[in-house]
């Protein structure tokens, strides 16, 4: 409802590789029906609320900063919640109204993806998607943070936001070296290297090309030491 309605991509998993078979087939009309919210349990509303992190996110810090004083005043089902659905599809159909069939500006998209299918993968799909994707935007945020692009204070705030709401808790701890060897799987790896999607400030997003190094295990690493968002046991 707040993503994946729009944008015309439609994909399966293979075995078990994410999204791997699909087409970009573009529907003639999208009804988006609210009170069906009222029948989902809240582990649904806080998975659907990590797509609208990415998007807005994406989008800009006025947007993001609606979805965090929504969130923070009236809880995850708050008088807000249409619009925060309206500026995320908004959010989505700017970028794939000038790159419809992902071949460069799309790609932003993947925002926490790479990492959060990964995550997805590894806990057999035991975390919810939104959570994994607020996971994996954490992560990628702190890669960038790590990088040089992104504002520690910015990437503090965010992490605060994700920490408070998305925390979930597997069963086991999961290595940097398992979450590195299945994001190797993920569609948006080219010539050994994975397309990351980082955070230079709220409505600005870069594609890095990123190397599957030293570099990269050890600030994965540093992420889960530090106990960043998942909550292990």
């Amino acid at each position: 409802m707040c993503d994946s309605c729009i944008g015309a991509k439609c994909g399966i998993n293979l075995n078990n590789f994410k999204n791997q078979l699909g087409v970009f087939h573009s529907p003639h009309r999208v009804l988006i029906c609210l009170p069906f919210l009222e029948t989902l349990s809240d582990t649904e509303i806080l998975s659907g609320y990590g797509e609208i992190i990415k998007l807005l996110l994406a989008g800009s810090a006025e947007q993001f900063a609606l979805l965090r004083e929504s969130v923070e005043k009236d809880g995850l089902r708050n008088p807000r919640l249409s619009r925060l659905i309206y500026e995320s599809l908004n959010v989505k159909k700017r970028v794939i109204e000038e790159d419809e069939y992902e071949r460069d500006l799309r790609r932003i998209l993947n925002y926490g993806h790479t990492f959060g299918h990964a995550l997805e993968a590894i806990s057999h799909h035991g975390i919810p998607h939104g959570k994994a994707v607020a996971w994996g935007v954490d992560l990628v945020n702190y890669i960038a943070v790590e990088r040089g692009l992104l504002d520690r204070a910015e990437y503090d705030s965010i992490h605060a936001f994700i920490q408070k709401h998305f925390a979930h808790r597997l069963p086991r701890s999961v290595s940097a070296v398992e979450l590195i060897d299945a994001s190797k799987r993920d569609k948006k790896v080219a010539d050994g290297k994975v397309n990351l999607i980082l955070l230079r400030t709220a409505g600005e997003l870069q594609i890095v090309p990123t190397a599957y190094d030293a570099q990269l295990q050890q600030e994965v690493e540093r992420h889960l030491a530090k106990q960043h968002v998942l909550s292990w046991p």
